[in-house]
């Protein structure tokens, strides 16, 4: 798509398109140089790390080009997201960076415009995004549609867990942890399945602990946490309520001046239920920042989300960040 801005009084061509290998250099540093409150080079990092998902789609990565110099550029990632106990094919819209001599003339508009057509012909069902809330509306993103999700649990005062061993996933794993994924978020609104590969499961940050449990040497969950902080959980499965209790007491040793802890599991999926039995104080609220933009009008269990979520008839998803973010 060839486009004409103005800057500065000045008629520029400027080409969107796909990105290819030999723009890999020229995005990063758009990247590096976008961002006055960050290096910048996490986003760069945050572009590199989706190419390598088997999910990565260039045709999704678009860049914004003139006279061959790439100016901007913005990534809409595949993802399956569950809504109203259903599988649906969505994007996260992250990052997007113009160069910034060129910022405020246009070129992110283009960009996201095009990147949203595209995806809508693909046949993806919504678009997700945390960003300004002055800003994304504009392309038809609704505020509040998400936010903090998870019940908070005292933990037990006994430090003594039972025969249990925490260790580094690995691919023998994978099926396990799909199942017990399933079990978990399967009913869950906006759950993002992590995917197939050990990568969607292993943190490229190594304050990130990504452990599986075992208990009596059978797998008995999976946990992604900050080893520094490791109250901070980022993901939490447990095939049982038994193995939750020994998980949350090995976690607890762990933890200084701290009687309780917040998982990130919706207080309304069945296996919640099932394995802490409503002992949790569940805490959701949404975001403004936090939006969604409906590609699929006719998709009629996204639209019902939205406007369920909006009139506050219906508590928000829970949307676990995938692992590549762990690097923003």
């Amino acid at each position: 798509m060839t486009v004409n801005h103005k800057i500065g009084g000045i008629l520029l061509n400027i080409i969107v398109r796909s990105e290819t290998i030999d723009d890999y250099h020229q995005i990063a540093q758009i990247h590096a140089m976008a961002f006055s409150n960050s290096s910048g080079m996490e986003e760069a990092a945050l572009v590199s790390l989706h190419r390598n998902r088997r999910q990565h789609d260039p045709d999704l990565s678009l860049v914004a080009v003139h006279e061959n110099q790439i100016i901007g550029h913005v990534l809409f990632h595949p993802r399956k997201v569950m809504v109203g106990g259903h599988g649906h094919k969505a994007v996260i819209l992250a990052p997007i960076a113009v160069q910034p001599e060129y910022q405020n003339s246009g070129i992110g508009r283009k960009l996201i415009e095009e990147g949203l057509e595209r995806a809508e012909m693909k046949g993806y069902a919504f678009s997700i995004l945390l960003g300004h809330p002055s800003y994304y509306p504009r392309f038809g993103y609704q505020t509040n549609m998400f936010g903090i999700c998870g019940i908070k649990i005292m933990l037990n005062e006994s430090k003594e867990a039972a025969n249990i061993v925490e260790r580094k996933a690995t691919c023998n794993d994978l099926g396990k942890l799909s199942d017990l994924w399933d079990q978990w978020f399967d009913d869950v609104d906006l759950a993002m399945y992590p995917g197939d590969d050990l990568t969607d499961w292993l943190s490229p940050d190594k304050k990130i602990n990504c452990s599986v449990f075992e208990i009596n040497n059978k797998f008995a969950g999976y946990v992604r946490y900050e080893k520094d902080q490791p109250e901070n959980v980022k993901m939490f499965l447990a095939t049982d309520k038994h193995a939750a209790q020994e998980i949350l007491k090995t976690l607890s040793m762990q933890i200084d001046n701290q009687n309780a802890i917040f998982l990130p599991v919706h207080p309304e999926s069945n296996k919640t239920i099932e394995v802490f039995q409503n002992e949790g104080q569940t805490d959701c609220k949404t975001w403004e920042a936090a939006m969604i933009r409906v590609l699929d009008k006719e998709n009629k269990q996204i639209a019902d989300y939205c406007n369920e979520v909006k009139n506050h008839q219906r508590l928000p998803g829970l949307l676990s960040w995938p692992v590549e973010f762990d690097v923003c």
